[in-house]
């Protein structure tokens, strides 16, 4: 699997690959110039998800249950994702 996602890379112009003919074979793969612009947005994904706690995304399920059995209205539903957006903790529907 491996194999296959870093030959898809190479398609794409992301990274580079040199073979060395060698017992055992070498391979080595480095990022190309496009593969380097993904860097500062794959960062910024990574901090995102490690900024995020596992109970954000129980939270947000929860809302949205209660939201289809109509426990949760839409408009208490936007408050707590602008309040999740903004990184602060509503103490009221978002919670509860």
């Amino acid at each position: 699997m491996l194999t296959l996602t870093l030959k898809g890379l190479e398609e794409d112009g992301l990274v580079n690959r040199t073979m060395y003919p060698t017992i055992p074979p070498r391979v080595d793969y480095e990022l190309t110039d496009l593969g380097r612009k993904l860097i500062v947005p794959l960062q910024s994904l990574y901090d995102w998800a490690v900024g995020a706690s596992a109970g954000d995304a129980g939270r947000a399920r929860e809302i949205r249950k209660k939201t289809a059995k109509g426990g949760v209205t839409t408009d208490e539903l936007h408050r707590c994702e602008v309040a999740s957006d903004s990184r602060t903790r509503a103490a009221s529907s978002c919670e509860g």
